[in-house]
């Protein structure tokens, strides 16, 4: 089970991502929605690795990954009903 403080973190990594690509959005950065949902995953990509990194596990028992997959417009997003899911996985490190 993820822990409630790291569950947190990252959906403050989430959001902060969020804000970064609406800032994009708003300055002309970004044009289509497959532009801002590919932005929008490399920023919680990069974001919640940072966050996983500053608040990693001390004794290295374990650790997270976050996977993001966007779901093509045409092909995919119509048959999940969703522009993208993102993941988090919790690992046991094993010596």
């Amino acid at each position: 089970m993820i822990p409630e403080r790291m569950r947190e973190i990252l959906v403050g990594a989430i959001k902060s991502a969020e804000q970064s690509t609406l800032k994009d959005i708003a300055v002309g950065d970004l044009s289509g929605e497959e532009n801002i949902t590919i932005d929008l995953l490399k920023a919680i990509k990069i974001l919640c690795f940072q966050a996983i990194e500053r608040h990693k596990d001390k004794r290295g028992r374990f650790t997270y990954e976050v996977t993001t997959r966007d779901f093509p417009k045409t092909t995919m997003e119509p048959l999940v009903g969703a522009d993208f899911a993102i993941s988090l996985r919790k690992y046991n490190v094993w010596y």
